[in-house]
């Protein structure tokens, strides 16, 4: 399925670029079939709105890190092609791709609608190497070093006691040397 939010290029009718487009949307073996993404929020400050959206119930967490770390820690194998970026947000969530360009279908998975600005979005988008076993496990595993990805936990806002001393314990297992801390949006932070 193709999420017209999350980035599309609007070719012109009758080209052969909307052509390639379709083929390539409707194969089952195509690039879009195998096309795997993992999304980061790139800022310096937490997001109320996205703690609220991803983390709905008490027990949610955020990872910070930076990008060359994110990059450093993840075993790539399992992947061709890596593409990495921030995303760009415009209406419509397309690149300038002008009659008689080359086209890279990558380029679109960097493109989303302005509604989901407030994202911020840092994206690492690949292809799985084994499509059969991507499906089976319903997408990539990618082995990754947490110690050298873990520079600080944040624990929800809301989160009880308990689940801050979840945390603690699982993090300090992969990750000892990781600071764990209670979201700052709150008035009343705990930390390790």
């Amino acid at each position: 399925m193709i999420d017209l939010d999350e980035g599309f290029v609007d070719a012109p009718d009758g080209s052969d670029l909307q052509q390639e487009m379709r083929r390539t949307r409707n194969d089952p073996m195509g690039v879009w079939s195998h096309s795997v993404v993992s999304c980061w929020y790139i800022s310096n400050r937490e997001s109320d709105t996205l703690w609220k959206q991803y983390a709905a119930g008490n027990n949610g967490i955020a990872i910070c890190t930076t990008v060359g770390k994110l990059a450093d820690s993840i075993n790539s194998s399992p992947l061709a092609n890596i593409s990495t970026g921030i995303v760009q947000y415009r209406d419509p969530p397309q690149p300038d791709v002008k009659p008689g360009e080359s086209y890279d279908h990558d380029v679109n998975l960097f493109f989303k609608g302005t509604r989901f600005a407030d994202e911020k979005e840092y994206r690492i988008l690949g292809h799985a190497k084994d499509i059969r076993k991507a499906e089976g496990l319903s997408g990539v595993y990618v082995e990754t070093n947490l110690q050298l990805l873990f520079e600080r936990i944040l624990v929800s806002p809301s989160a009880p006691l308990w689940f801050f001393g979840l945390v603690i314990s699982l993090v300090k297992k992969v990750a000892p040397a990781a600071q764990i801390l209670r979201s700052e949006i709150t008035n009343n932070p705990y930390t390790v």
